[in-house]
């Protein structure tokens, strides 16, 4: 790093001391360092191209800047070096080459302008710096350029313009960069082009009016400025892509910026008093040129001195920052006092003061925090997630892959799968937030791992009281479950797991709260899973006896110890499971008996009989809602209309009508897969609509109407049957309730029973 500090040093030096020790020579010597410079970077761009080791990406206007750049410096040096200028052609193409290096440049800085001119004040800055540019190139350059003797040639007049214009907004972009970047390298490279304006700026003049021997400096500045760029570029060349991306202070008022304007301003103005007796003496640019190489170098002076003392408080800020973030604050309050001693600032001492108290009380903040709740509720939430949503998640990435044709039937797995897992989220938010301060869990703060942590939580960990019971038709609740556990073993295909839906199970309603039974039941499937070692079934049965309705859950894997029965669904108690926490029986046998239920296990411990375990769930039977199509009743020779865009439904209803021998009584089916089709049949058929059956489905894809809204403007109330695969949707049940219409749910019209009247 010193070595780099050195040599660049020396680099830059060389100009200046060129210039002065060699004076006849100077020409040559800063036309030789030119060509170094940006020969370095030009071979280093077209090599990195060449071997793709960068793309254009955000940099192609800065690189297309410094090639441009490349070739007008060569053409200029090689008039130097000549002596007696460059053909009228190569001096054209030297000036618009000069013209794309500036138009190039400004085009870099636009496409980051969005973050630097975000601020009003910087966009007042900007505003100032490209009047007060573009007024003095015109008072001084253009405007002497336009009333020469010699009419310039269109070219030259229209490239000078656009080469005036694009240098005044370039240098309006620089200021508020330079007062806003907080990368060093990124901040000389600024100043750099600041330096080549400046320097620019004279050499223009130069070349018009005057001899070159008078403005020697100007050459020398142009020669350093460039040998800046080089020396950044060199040094930032991998990183390029990231210049001027997210170094930025948050806001234009800064110390920082306060103290750049304010050295600044006083120094001008002190140079303005200087001269202000004298000021129409300025007749042309060598005394501007003096004072802007003065005022150039106090604004580089103050602004090292500002960006010195933002760095140390940019520095304080991110170590407060990790602080928060961490438990290292002793060793970030020695950092700080590194800091301070580098730069010996009373704010900085402050600050420590303040950031040393902050961090204790902070530190015994969070101390007690975590030994009283964090810790335990954190541990809950954790074991209540991975226990619990296993299950829809995989549903979900089962059936990702078949989203693309979206029949109704996969349809419906995802509204079942999403829904459960809002469920599971909701419940748990909404427990957690009833209940924030609990304080049953701080026995866990002695245990050293999160299994000692699990095993010893308060039985309200999990018996917490449900947050909705409500009347459910258990079929459906089962079914959808099923069809999650179908997908989450795919990949187990020596495994049936298999719901007996019979007519007898039909209409068995319960009331529980659905996420709780859900989550019930998938623990004990997947137990009856993980039972099986290779090839096997589970059977899930559901039927009714008296007043209780029974769920069970039979395996014919390896069975658990008769000994080890009676304690099952207890805290902590698991079989076979080397990972297991004992929850999911526990949470199934608390949330039955708090519904009024209970959970019984039989189990033979005989692999070779096919018998395994079977856990019956009792559940009290609660009674139908009104909603609900307890049986469909058919007249004799009636007419039953079925709608739907779905051809397989269609199917089950013609063999449910075939087996229950209705067509054999008169009765006929129509059957429709468009509200246009039941239209026209409605109005060619107005009376035998009042002995006709009318089953519709909600969801009609590729129609706007709905089956609700067929029954709303046809007048079909009292003879229509809601079938729908969306019954459980609050505002199409509160509609159907309001036209007073049954509803079916489509999953389980293969069972409803059918009765002629």
């Amino acid at each position: 790093m010193i070595f780099n500090y050195i040599f660049g040093t020396i680099y830059l030096i060389i100009p200046i001391l060129g210039t002065v020790i060699f004076p006849v020579q100077k020409d040559y010597i800063i036309a030789t360092h030119e060509l170094i410079s940006e020969g370095i970077f030009a071979i280093l761009i077209l090599r990195s191209f060449a071997q793709r080791e960068i793309t254009l990406g955000r940099s192609k206007w800065l690189f297309t800047s410094l090639l441009a750049l490349f070739v007008a410096d060569s053409l200029y040096s090689a008039g130097i070096i000549r002596g007696n200028g460059l053909p009228e052609l190569l001096g054209s193409i030297s000036e618009f080459a000069y013209t794309v290096f500036m138009s190039s440049m400004l085009l870099f800085l636009i496409k980051r302008k969005n973050v630097v001119l975000e601020d009003p004040i910087a966009k007042v800055i900007w505003t100032c710096c490209f009047l007060g540019h573009f007024w003095l190139s015109y008072k001084f350059i253009l405007h002497s350029f336009y009333n020469r003797e010699s009419t310039p040639s269109l070219f030259n007049l229209v490239n000078s313009t656009a080469y005036a214009i694009a240098s005044s907004l370039v240098f309006a972009y620089l200021i508020p960069y330079v007062l806003r970047i907080t990368k060093r390298s990124e901040y000389w490279f600024l100043q750099a082009l600041l330096l080549l304006l400046i320097s620019d700026f004279a050499i223009r003049y130069q070349s018009a009016f005057v001899s070159e021997s008078m403005f020697s400096i100007a050459e020398s500045g142009w020669a350093v400025a460039v040998g800046i760029l080089m020396l950044t570029l060199l040094s930032n060349f991998r990183r390029i892509d990231n210049f001027f991306t997210e170094a930025f202070l948050p806001g234009i008022i800064s110390v920082r910026v306060m103290l750049s304007l304010a050295i600044s301003w006083a120094n001008l103005l002190l140079l303005a008093g200087v001269v202000i007796i004298n000021i129409y003496m300025i007749r042309n640019a060598f005394h501007l040129t003096n004072a802007l190489f003065l005022i150039y170098v106090i604004w580089v002076i103050s602004n090292s001195l500002a960006i010195r003392v933002s760095e140390a408080l940019l520095e304080v800020r991110t170590l407060m920052r990790l602080s928060s973030e961490s438990a290292n604050g002793q060793r970030n309050l020695q950092m700080l006092s590194t800091i301070d001693k580098r730069l010996s600032l009373s704010e900085v001492d402050q600050l420590i003061y303040g950031y040393n108290d902050l961090v204790s009380r902070t530190n015994s903040l969070i101390s007690e925090l975590i030994s009283k709740e964090r810790m335990a509720a954190m541990a809950h939430v954790a074991a209540q997630v991975a226990h619990d949503i296993r299950s829809p998640l995989a549903a979900l990435g089962a059936i990702e892959k078949d989203l693309v044709q979206v029949p109704e039937n996969t349809r419906l797995i995802v509204r079942q799968a999403v829904g459960r897992i809002r469920d599971i989220a909701n419940n748990l938010i909404e427990q957690h937030t009833k209940n924030p301060n609990r304080k049953e869990h701080t026995k866990t703060e002695s245990q050293g791992n999160n299994q000692n942590e699990l095993s010893h939580l308060d039985n309200s960990a999990i018996d917490l009281a449900p947050a909705c019971i409500e009347n459910h038709l258990l079929s459906l609740l089962i079914d959808g479950l099923i069809t999650e556990k179908r997908l989450q073993y795919r990949d187990r295909s020596s495994i049936e797991i298999i719901f007996t839906q019979e007519l007898a199970g039909y209409g068995l309603f319960a009331k529980v709260e659905v996420t709780e039974f859900k989550r019930a039941l998938s623990n004990i499937i997947n137990n009856a899973v993980e039972a099986i070692s290779e090839q096997g079934q589970v059977l899930v049965r559901v039927h009714a006896k008296g007043a209780q309705v029974f769920i069970d859950v039979t395996d014919n894997g390896c069975g658990i110890p008769s000994g080890l029965i009676s304690r099952l669904g207890q805290r902590g108690e698991t079989h076979g499971k080397t990972t297991g926490l004992g929850l999911g029986l526990f949470q199934a046998k608390t949330a039955l008996e708090r519904w009024g239920g209970a959970l019984s296990i039989l189990s033979i411990q005989q692999p070779s009989s096919n018998h395994g375990t079977t856990v019956q769930l009792v559940i009290p039977k609660a009674t139908a809602p009104d909603w609900f199509l307890e049986k469909l009743l058919i007249r004799k020779n009636g007419i039953i209309v079925s709608l739907d865009d779905d051809l397989s439904i269609h199917q089950v209803w013609k063999k449910r009508f075939e087996s229950a021998l209705v067509f054999e009584h008169g009765a006929q089916l129509k059957q429709f897969t468009s509200p246009h089709e039941l239209k026209n049949w409605v109005l060619a058929s107005a009376l035998e609509v009042e002995h006709t059956i009318f089953l519709l489905d909600y969801e009609l894809l590729g129609f706007q109407e709905s089956g609700l809204d067929l029954v709303e403007n046809l007048g079909l109330h009292q003879q229509s049957i809601l079938v729908s695969s969306r019954y459980d949707d609050p505002d199409i049940m509160m509609r159907a309730r309001k036209l007073r219409i049954r509803i079916l749910p489509k999953p389980v019209a293969a069972f409803v029973p059918i009765e002629l009247g």
